[in-house]
């Protein structure tokens, strides 16, 4: 699809503490010199996919969203944030599978004018980058990252569950691909898509703290020296649950290699500072 045709779904989390995740990914479009408008009178996801089949309330806000892309006569939203796309694919794929339960869905909408009949898509990140930017585009404009090594974070957004994955469940490599088109060199870990704790954070703030180590561990024992993901709560729990290794977004690093000047993407909002190893770089 055309650009021209996407909507861009920010969520609460990047209006708040994800706010780094919205400033990489902006940067990052305006030195591709790629304009893609915010969603207008979006709301909240959900943030969680509800597995109880008759929770319907808790598929509103999704659907909702999608009525508001299709409004601005778009065919698709990009979520940069992976827990937004990835409850926003699950609605969808439920209501599809269930068409009984997306007629009481609407039945909840009847405030809307516009009724959503499957014709918006949902985008991740990677989506939006590997398959309507393509990594070719985004290296023709790049600047080489050479010394600096990275380990790719997928965690477990996605790859699970399989009807809504965007890259394989075992030993993605994706987002590699792309960055060794821009000449970083990509550190491979065991522990790339292990999760990282989560919401466990809510119960118990030092829940997930064994895992983070755990990831940490993997990454520096192959000398990665920065840490890259995509979802703004492995973010959190990565960047704030240990004190060596810094924790970048993907968009961050690449508006850093399309020449965007690093004070824009709120570096200084990271706990672990990613400034002394992308100095040289700069």
């Amino acid at each position: 699809m055309a650009i021209s045709e996407i909507a861009y779904y920010p969520g609460c989390t990047l209006k708040s503490t994800g706010k780094p995740l919205e400033a990489g990914f902006l940067v990052m479009l305006d030195a591709l010199g790629i304009s893609v408008p915010e969603l207008q009178r979006w709301n909240c996801c959900g943030t969680v996919f509800s597995l109880a089949e008759d929770s319907i309330v808790h598929h509103i806000g999704a659907v909702r969203n999608l009525i508001r892309a299709k409004q601005m006569n778009r065919s698709a939203i990009v979520a940069p944030c992976s827990i937004c796309s990835n409850t926003t694919k699950q609605v969808v794929a439920f209501l599809t599978q269930h068409p009984d339960l997306k007629e009481r869905v609407d039945n909840f909408l009847d405030d809307e004018e516009t009724r959503f009949d499957f014709d918006v898509s949902v985008l991740d990140l990677i989506e939006f980058l590997r398959d309507e930017v393509g990594y070719d585009s985004i290296a023709a404009k790049a600047h080489p990252l050479s010394d600096l090594k990275v380990g790719v974070y997928y965690g477990c957004l996605h790859s699970r569950p399989r009807l809504v994955a965007t890259v394989p469940t075992e030993c993605p490599t994706d987002i590699e691909d792309l960055l060794q088109r821009i000449g970083v060199e990509v550190v491979d870990f065991a522990l790339k898509t292990d999760c990282c704790g989560s919401y466990l954070r809510v119960k118990d703030e030092n829940a997930p703290k064994e895992r983070v180590e755990r990831i940490v561990r993997s990454a520096t024992a192959n000398n990665a020296q920065i840490l890259l993901t995509l979802c703004p709560l492995c973010h959190h729990n990565l960047d704030t649950l240990q004190s060596t290794l810094p924790v970048l977004y993907l968009p961050q690093l690449l508006a850093i290699a399309l020449g965007a000047d690093p004070q824009q993407l709120l570096l200084d909002r990271h706990r672990v500072d990613p400034r002394p190893v992308l100095s040289a770089l700069v």
